[in-house]
């Protein structure tokens, strides 16, 4: 790609880092079935990707380094990963629609029995989207030592971040944090987002 192609690209994806700030929180506070439940989730991902392919880009024009490349190809795996793990989750508990009106024990017992291995299934591909984000978030942080844009103590922050986050989706796996009397991690990783689009978006399309 040529400068101009690079800085259209680098634009396109602070638009969609402001749309995956928006339905992020939307995402993760409301469920259901509704059409727009779908379109939350799934958008996400491919939002995702966009996003941190600009920052990558972004990153490269202000300091590249190997942890640059190695971020990003995580980010790229990590956005697919939670796309599948959505996706399936969705799928896994369509399951249990009109349970209720079921009156058949057997088939009431091979439903729930269904439901048990499709959700531990969704669970493995959410660990996997844990693992791969946390690896991306330590591997952003450290490109972040070749540049002078960003303030260092981001470097700490990201570290922090990726490395506990790891942590506790580990301890309790393959049993969510939130779901096991731990605090969920995943608004860490949203906050320290924020503190890397922020600025590209403001340097990019504010700054005069």
């Amino acid at each position: 790609m040529d400068d101009k192609e690079i800085n259209f690209a680098i634009k396109f994806s602070c638009i969609t880092a402001l749309f995956m700030g928006i339905i992020y929180p939307l995402m993760i506070s409301t469920y259901g079935y509704e059409w727009w439940n779908y379109v939350l989730e799934v958008g996400f991902g491919p939002l995702f990707i966009i996003s941190y392919i600009g920052l990558y880009l972004f990153i490269k024009n202000i300091g590249d380094s190997f942890f640059n490349l190695l971020a990003v190809v995580f980010h790229v795996l990590s956005g697919l990963t939670v796309l599948m793990t959505n996706v399936l989750q969705k799928a896994v508990f369509t399951i249990g629609i009109g349970y209720s009106k079921i009156e058949n024990e057997i088939s009431k017992e091979i439903i729930e029995k269904t439901h048990k291995l499709g959700n531990l299934t969704q669970l493995g591909v959410d660990y996997g989207f844990d693992v791969l984000v946390s690896v991306a978030t330590i591997f952003v942080a450290m490109a972040l030592l070749k540049q002078s844009f960003y303030p260092k103590w981001l470097v700490f922050l990201g570290v922090l971040v990726g490395v506990s986050g790891l942590i506790i989706n580990t301890i309790k796996f393959p049993i969510p944090p939130a779901d096991s009397g731990l605090f969920d991690p995943g608004p860490l990783y949203a906050i320290f987002a924020a503190f890397l689009f922020f600025p590209m978006i403001y340097q990019v399309y504010l700054k005069k």
